[in-house]
């Protein structure tokens, strides 16, 4: 019981946290001049990443690209709550890797392919069938693993690492801009997070 009340006392104090942060930055200071501070901030400590293979074969590549758009789309459907909309995101993943021909990965690419897109399928598979809840705690291996995969597959784009350091006892996500819209608390905790890569 007392470890529970603990864990209660805890996560209570970290959403106060983040909420008195947020209304910090809309109350005592102008939007604009509080964004360009928190901007500031977070240039100063973002780690700068390429991908491995700058420049994949116009299948894999195109792959890629057509994969974390589906990403990007459930990322969002999960900011909203739109659980239907984040399952016909994970099911258009799944059903891009089935039929993706790895014949056209070279032996290097495809090592690291194997190692990768396992875990993206699992996941996409899972969130396809979840409500909610487990949806966005399975969102969590999703986001490593396309992590994984767009910094060793060029995307064509970048993208950012964001961390919510409160969900899951800390989890990322990807999103193509440095606005911090957490999908795992939604309009609860929707600008609690830090951006922490940007991935090119």
């Amino acid at each position: 019981m007392k470890k529970q009340i603990f864990l209660l006392g805890a996560l209570v104090v970290g959403l106060a946290a983040c909420n008195q942060q947020a209304k910090n930055e809309t109350t005592e200071q102008p939007a604009t001049e509080a964004h360009a501070s928190m901007s500031a901030n977070d240039e100063a400590n973002i780690v700068m990443v390429s991908a491995k293979y700058a420049e994949p074969g116009a299948e894999v590549g195109g792959l890629v690209k057509s994969l974390v758009a589906d990403y990007l789309d459930m990322k969002s459907a999960l900011v909203k709550g739109d659980e239907t909309t984040a399952a016909k995101s994970a099911e258009a993943i799944t059903g891009q890797l089935k039929s993706f021909d790895k014949s056209f990965l070279k032996s290097d690419e495809k090592a690291d392919f194997d190692q990768i897109v396992p875990g993206i399928s699992q996941s996409a598979q899972a969130i396809a069938k979840s409500k909610l809840d487990e949806q966005r705690k399975s969102f969590i291996e999703m986001s490593n693993n396309m992590h994984k995969l767009v910094s060793t597959f060029e995307s064509g784009k970048e993208l950012y690492r964001q961390y919510c350091p409160m969900y899951e006892g800390g989890s990322s996500w990807l999103s193509d801009s440095k606005d911090i819209l957490n999908p795992y608390y939604g309009d609860k905790m929707l600008t609690c997070g830090t951006v922490k890569e940007a991935i090119h």
